[in-house]
């Protein structure tokens, strides 16, 4: 080959190469051009623009009467955003770190807990003092990525009051993010986590505003382009009825911290609760031991607050909802009702009660040094709490029919109330339920026995409870076989507290018996609540009447339960309560002086109903068709 043809091969060879690469950079310039341009173009504007985000004003809480429960205050926080923190990011974190008095460890940690959405803001402090928010916005030229944003943070002004059904707040999780943030939510977001604040977030959240601002090559704020007003979040009005849910808090506070000084070893909690039996609507429910909110949500040791409230016995949990508990003799009224639908038994029959059951059970009355009950009928036998006269109804109607009616009554399911975490279903035992709990135990130990029965008969053995279900039993005896589904919250209002929606009553079970099977049930419990019977004491000189049951669950190894349930007036019932008492010894003793308590608070305030604000006034008004609320006992969702 000459010369000038390997001269002309490789000046081919050149000018293919030359095409080619021009043809490559055509190419991928036409991509970024007319495939990804817009995208490319959405990533440079959000690198220029900055949106400093307002938090939006989050829902409060008002109770039945329109008085507030949960409100908000102002704040500020600094917050970074990672991907904005420059080529000097160390330094940039040791500045901040000096300033906001957090050490950079710390700081690199909560980076580090966010880095899974890296184009998200995280925040670092809350809650920062005027000369703290001074000094960062003095520095923010130096300080690129770190923004000091305006952040209303809640207050709860009744601190523990109410804390298990109203929740606390805390810093929005990864996971969380993950799933929420299409709808508009950020790492700096905090957001319920328990109770209505959980259960209602997306009502309560609202919609975030803030200053659009232009950034230099830097990440320094350059001119602020435009402003966003936040949209508030929706508001909560409540069913709760505030001096009936104190008088139940500090009732209970008050007995548990006599218990504690009788009896120090033992740890002593409760529940009280209170509902009208016309609609479902919870009027107060207390769990104790319990927490501050606002320590929880806002305080500068969350943390090790957290860590001390999830010792035993855990102030976290909601024992209204998720403790289970055998319910002793409040669960009497089931078997009475059981014997008499089955043909076991009639009101007017006599039992004589010598106290000593089958297998050697002896009644509470031996055990106590107390003379035997003698004859008693199905009244009677309920006024006094008579296990003798209960176990023999138990062995007549046995186990199996036993179980059916417990059932029918609303054991052994949820009350689908509205509330997060929901409640418990607890469990009703049959032959089947002590075969499955043994599965690959011995035949003898898979088998039912007659004793079981017994046990069951008086609300013990393996049959538990909520303390909401057997507020729902009184509330099906009041209302002679009707039960609605338990609810909190009775209305949505907007900014302008104008009625966005209403919880409509919603009839959850209706239980068909005889007149004559109520009327029998009723009359005992009538009788227990007068002298004679074991709650007579807590009701002496009662300017209303009502009806209910005491009752003592034993525990192995510990103090019993105590119990008591009622509800008035009898004939035309508006209010029913349910107390427990954690190793409370008794119902009459321990639980039925705070019934009595939360019903006098309530047939106070009926009697001197409060004043309405107007908002209250003009929603009543549109909801309830021109009912008036301050008509004594009238109820807002009656």
């Amino acid at each position: 080959m000459s010369d000038e043809q390997e001269f002309e091969r490789r000046l081919r060879f050149w000018a293919i190469l030359v095409v080619a690469v021009f043809a490559l950079l055509w190419g991928r310039l036409a991509q970024l051009q007319l495939v990804q341009g817009e995208e490319f173009a959405r990533r440079a504007e959000s690198n220029r623009l900055r949106l400093l985000r307002t938090g939006a004003p989050r829902g409060l809480f008002y109770d039945r009467w329109g008085r507030v429960l949960v409100s908000n205050r102002s704040s500020f926080a600094v917050v970074i955003w990672p991907d904005s923190l420059g080529p000097d990011r160390e330094a940039v974190l040791a500045r901040l770190a000096q300033l906001i008095q957090v050490p950079v460890q710390q700081i690199q940690e909560l980076l580090q807990a966010g880095s899974a959405l890296p184009f998200s803001p995280v925040m670092i402090k809350t809650d920062l003092d005027p000369a703290t928010v001074t000094a960062l916005q003095e520095q923010r030229q130096d300080l690129p990525g770190v923004v000091v944003q305006e952040m209303p943070r809640r207050y709860y002004p009744y601190g523990s009051l109410a804390a298990h059904l109203i929740g606390y707040m805390g810093a929005i999780s990864p996971d969380e993010l993950r799933e929420w943030q299409d709808q508009g939510y950020v790492g700096t977001d905090w957001v319920g986590k328990d109770g209505l604040e959980r259960q209602y977030e997306h009502v309560l959240h609202g919609q975030s505003g803030g200053e659009q601002v232009e950034v230099d090559a830097w990440q320094r704020p350059a001119q602020i382009l435009g402003d966003l007003p936040p949209v508030p979040g929706e508001n909560l009005w409540l069913t709760i009825d505030l001096p009936v849910q104190m008088a139940a808090e500090e009732a209970l506070r008050d007995e548990i911290a006599r218990l504690d000084r009788a009896r120090p070893k033992v740890a002593h909690t409760g529940v009280a609760i209170a509902l009208d039996p016309r609609s479902g609507a919870i009027l107060a429910l207390a769990s104790q031991p319990a927490y501050d909110p606002n320590i929880l949500t806002n305080g500068p040791n969350r943390g090790e607050y957290y860590q001390s409230l999830v010792q035993p016995p855990s102030a976290l949990i909601n024992r209204a909802l998720r403790g289970l508990y055998p319910p002793g003799s409040t669960f009497k009224p089931v078997t009475a009702i059981a014997a008499l639908m089955t043909g076991k038994t009639t009101p007017e029959e006599e039992f004589y009660a010598d106290d000593i059951g089958p297998y050697g059970k002896k009644d509470w009355t031996l055990n106590s040094g107390l003379p035997p009950h003698g004859w008693v009928n199905l009244a009677r036998a309920l006024a006094v709490s008579c296990n003798d006269y209960f176990w023999e109804m138990g062995g007549r109607v046995g186990v199996d029919a036993l179980a059916e009616y417990a059932r029918l009554l609303g054991f052994g399911q949820p009350t689908q109330i509205d509330l997060f975490p929901g409640d418990l279903a607890g469990n009703v035992p049959d032959r089947a339920y002590k075969a499955r709990l043994y599965p690959n135990g011995p035949a003898w130990q898979r088998l039912w026995y007659p004793a079981e029965t017994l046990d069951f008969a008086i609300g013990q053995g393996y049959l538990t409870a909520t303390p909401l279900q057997v507020a729902q039993l009184y509330e099906l005896i009041a209302n002679r076989g009707r039960v609605y589904r338990p609810y909190v919250v009775q209305g949505l209002l907007d900014a302008n507290h104008q009625l966005v929606s209403e919880t409509k009553p919603q009839l959850l079970r209706e239980v068909n018996l005889p007149d004559a099977v109520w009327e029998a049930v009723e009359k005992g419990l009538e009788q227990t609540l007068q002298p004679g019977g074991t709650a007579a004491g807590s009701f002496y000189k009662a300017p209303y009447l009502a009806a209910g049951k005491t009752g003592t669950a034993e525990v192995a190894g510990s103090d019993a339960h105590g119990w008591f349930a009622a509800y008035a007036p009898v004939g035309a019932p508006e209010i029913v309560v349910t107390v427990l008492v954690e190793h409370g010894l008794g119902g009459s003793a321990a639980a039925a002086p705070i019934g009595r308590k939360m019903l006098d608070a309530y047939f106070a305030e009926r009697k001197d109903p409060p004043p309405l604000p107007t908002w209250l006034r003009d929603t009543t008004g549109s909801a309830t068709e021109g009912r008036k609320l301050d008509t004594p006992g009238e109820h807002p969702q009656t």
